[in-house]
C-alpha cells in the first residue's frame, strides 16, 4: 500500500475539494475547504515581477525547521482546541486558515526536472484524527500520512498511510523510507522522480500535540517550531463545553516570531499572513513560535 501512496504522490495526485485533518484539531476533527488552491503555485510572468532575475516569491522560502507542529488555538494562556462531548472544534469552519494549512504542509521546495529527486513532505496524526477523514479523502493529499496508535502493530494500512507505536518511531520510518540524497546528480527522462523526505508536521489531536511537546531534546522527532493560527474573537475558551486544550508554551522555551520570520518558515506571501484576519465573524492571526536557544 506504501506503493500505491507513493504512486499518488509522483502523478501529481490533486483533490478538486478534500477533507483536511484541522490543524487545532481535538481528538479527530477535521475540516472541508472548496475550492481546492492550485499545487503547485502558479509561476508569475516574468513581466510582472519588478527585477524580471528575481525567483518567484515561494521559491524563495527557507524552511529551517524539519519538524513542525501545526496548530489552531484560542490565545494563550488558555490554548483551547476543542470541544470533547461534541468532538469538535469551538470556532466554525475558516476558509482562509484551511487553505493556510492546506498550503503549508504541502509547500516543498522545487527541484530540476533532471534530479532523480522530489520533496516531500509528510503529516503525522492520531488514530482518531486518521478515523474522521472519510475514505474519500484518504490519505490527505500530496503527504505521506503517518498515523499513531497504541494498535499500530496489528493494524492493516488500507490507502498507503503508515501505522507506528509513537511520534518518535513514525520519525525514524520516514527518515528510513524516504531518505534525502546526498548527491543530487541527475535521471533519464524516463525515470520516475524518488520521493526525499523534507519536512514532518504534527497535526493532532490533542493527545499527538501533548506527546510532541514532552519530546525531549536529545530525540530526532524533537519539534523546534510551532505555527499557530490563534483564534482572537469571540472568546471561544469561555464557551460552554470548551475542554480540550494544547499545553502550555513557556516564553521561557519559544520565542514568538515577527512577520519576516513567519513567512520566512512557510513559505506564504505577508499579505497572506500578516496582520489581524476576519472571517465568519472571527477575528484570527497566524503566529509563529520557535525554540528559544
Amino acid at each position: 500500500m506504501l506503493e500505491r501512496q507513493a504512486r499518488d504522490f509522483k502523478v501529481g495526485w490533486i483533490d478538486h475539494s478534500f477533507w483536511e485533518a484541522g490543524s487545532g484539531a481535538n481528538l479527530a476533527l477535521a475540516r472541508t475547504f472548496s475550492p481546492s488552491p492550485t499545487f503547485p503555485p502558479p509561476q508569475p510572468h516574468p513581466s510582472t515581477i519588478k527585477n524580471p532575475l528575481a525567483k518567484p516569491h515561494h521559491q524563495k522560502y527557507l524552511m529551517p525547521h524539519t519538524i513542525a507542529i501545526i496548530v489552531a488555538s484560542t490565545p494563550r494562556p488558555t490554548l483551547a482546541i476543542g470541544k470533547s462531548l461534541t468532538n469538535d472544534m469551538p470556532w466554525p469552519r475558516i476558509q482562509p486558515e484551511i487553505a493556510y494549512f492546506y498550503r503549508v504542509t504541502r509547500r516543498v521546495p522545487p527541484t530540476p526536472p533532471t534530479s532523480p529527486f522530489k520533496y516531500i513532505n509528510a503529516v503525522i496524526m492520531g488514530r482518531k484524527t486518521w478515523d474522521s477523514l472519510p475514505p474519500k479523502y484518504k490519505p490527505l493529499s500530496g503527504r505521506i500520512n503517518v498515523v499513531v496508535s497504541r494498535a499500530a502493530s496489528s493494524t492493516t494500512s488500507t490507502f498507503g498511510e503508515l501505522w507506528v507505536g509513537d511520534i518518535e518511531e513514525g520519525v525514524r520510518v520516514l527518515k528510513q523510507k524516504f531518505p534525502v540524497p546526498s548527491d543530487e546528480g541527475s535521471r533519464e527522462t524516463d525515470e520516475e522522480q524518488e520521493l526525499a523526505l523534507r519536512r514532518i508536521f504534527i497535526i493532532g489531536g490533542s493527545q499527538i500535540y501533548k506527546l510532541a511537546m514532552e519530546i525531549p531534546k536529545t530525540s530526532e522527532a524533537y519539534p523546534t517550531c510551532i505555527l499557530q493560527t490563534t483564534m482572537l474573537k469571540p472568546d471561544y475558551a469561555s464557551e460552554e463545553g470548551v475542554d480540550v486544550f494544547f499545553p502550555p508554551i513557556d516564553e521561557n522555551q519559544w520565542t514568538k516570531g515577527d512577520l519576516d520570520r513567519l513567512v520566512e518558515v512557510t513559505g506564504e506571501k505577508p499579505e497572506r499572513v500578516g496582520g489581524v484576519k476576519e472571517e465568519e465573524g472571527v477575528t484570527f492571526e497566524f503566529r509563529v513560535w520557535e525554540r528559544a536557544l
